[in-house]
């Protein structure tokens, strides 16, 4: 059976997921009782923060959605909850860092310039670990192109900034423009 769908109707019914399922993670992690102990668990399970000696990697078991049509505050204090819970214990500081976020999602396609990234940069001010979110304390990186239809996530690499302003170029191609 062939089903046809309206565009405009799958991206009101995206819209509302969305919304939905923030909603529940908000009551969740913001719970009438008082009791965090159901949110801690929670955030325990979705987020995984390693420490390495050269890099801080923050995996969380959810896909950074699409801007368009989510309330900015919904998903601002969703990501910022997030990724608070992810730097809780991280006592780490750089005058300038570079952000690769790599979202593993489970659809073939995806438009990298929809998605929001601006919460998790705030989230590196707002925790400190950079001084400023301009151009002169962080650069970003998004990566794409994996699939994982049984583990989407997206996983958040902390690092200071090289030095070398093309370090994303290989020594060779560096050497040969210096030439």
């Amino acid at each position: 059976m062939l089903l046809a769908v309206n565009r405009k109707d799958m991206v009101e019914a995206y819209r509302l997921i969305e919304i939905a399922r923030m909603k529940t993670m908000d009551m969740i992690m913001h719970p009438i009782n008082k009791d965090e102990s159901v949110t801690n668990e929670l955030l325990d399970e979705l987020i995984a923060t390693d420490v390495y000696p050269e890099y801080i990697k923050i995996t969380i078991r959810d896909i950074l959605p699409r801007e368009a049509d989510i309330p900015k505050t919904t998903l601002r204090e969703h990501w910022l909850s997030l990724m608070f819970h992810a730097l809780k214990d991280i006592d780490w500081k750089a005058e300038k860092v570079l952000c690769v976020i790599k979202v593993i999602s489970t659809a073939s396609y995806w438009d990298t310039d929809n998605r929001a990234y601006k919460f998790i940069i705030d989230s590196l001010r707002y925790k400190q670990i950079i001084p400023n979110d301009t151009h002169n304390n962080i650069s970003y990186l998004v990566v794409g192109g994996e699939i994982d239809t049984e583990n989407p996530r997206t996983e958040i690499y902390i690092l200071e900034h090289p030095q070398e302003p093309l370090f994303f170029l290989s020594k060779k191609e560096q050497k040969h423009r210096k030439k």
